[in-house]
């Protein structure tokens, strides 16, 4: 998960990455969609208490905000991996170097850790959900590779949108049928490709992974996300002016 951030006055963008496994306060439902009140859980569990789209969506909206401190956040873009070998061969692939061994036989997929490639079709699929479930805390590994790729991502888009915002939109109408929204995504992107993003203003929410009695949990570092909030979404004011 991600937390895109905008400001509007210096027109820049900036991503909070969100480990799999924060473990935080979430909405607990029956089959019937009965609440059944709350339960300290792995935050991507959120997501199974719902449809599977906007139902879904919406309940983990509400669990990334009370996570960050009941942080009001205007709308969510859920996108199926099934569409990333699309977005990523619309653009020509994305050059990446190459930050775990990735061995998938069966789909083609061989990637040397260290090597520099452009990745095509489901090399692109498999770098961003591949990894090794045996290997401790391989969530992080993978959040890692994800963080790279939608900075080199956003970087070719901005390229691309030079010449027309329209050959960003054909992006889109390529895998909207892959993706739960609730947003004009028209809108946004004619907006956010005149706005700045690097890889500073890549965040990651802070904690420990350990293992828990049947899972791996993340523990966020409550202080230091507070000092991070405050980073990202304030700006500090003089009393004296």
């Amino acid at each position: 998960m991600f937390l895109l951030v905008t400001n509007s006055d210096d027109q820049t963008l900036s991503v909070v990455s969100i480990n799999r496994n924060s473990m935080t306060q979430i909405q607990v439902y029956s089959e019937s969609g009965l609440s059944l009140g709350t339960a300290n859980a792995q935050i991507c569990t959120q997501h199974g208490f719902g449809d599977g789209k906007k139902l879904s969506c919406s309940r983990t909206v509400d669990a990334v905000s009370y996570l960050f401190y009941n942080l009001p956040i205007d709308g969510y873009l859920s996108i199926n991996m099934g569409a990333i070998p699309i977005m990523n061969d619309s653009v020509g692939g994305i050059e990446v170097t190459v930050l775990d061994d990735l061995y998938y036989p069966s789909a083609g997929v061989d990637l040397k850790k260290g090597e520099t490639v452009t990745l095509e079709g489901m090399e692109a699929y498999y770098y961003l959900r591949g990894r090794d479930t045996g290997t401790f805390d391989s969530a992080t590994n993978r959040l890692r590779r994800q963080e790279q790729f939608i900075t080199s991502y956003f970087a070719k888009l901005t390229e691309i949108a030079k010449g027309s915002t329209s050959k960003v939109l054909s992006v889109y109408e390529a895998i909207e049928d892959y993706v739960v929204t609730n947003i004009d995504f028209v809108d946004m992107i004619s907006e956010l490709m005149a706005y700045e993003y690097d890889e500073s203003r890549l965040y990651t929410v802070p904690g420990e992974t350990v293992m828990g009695e049947k899972h791996e949990e993340y523990y966020v570092d409550d202080d230091a996300l507070y000092d991070l909030i405050v980073q990202v979404f304030y700006e500090e004011v003089n009393p004296n002016n």
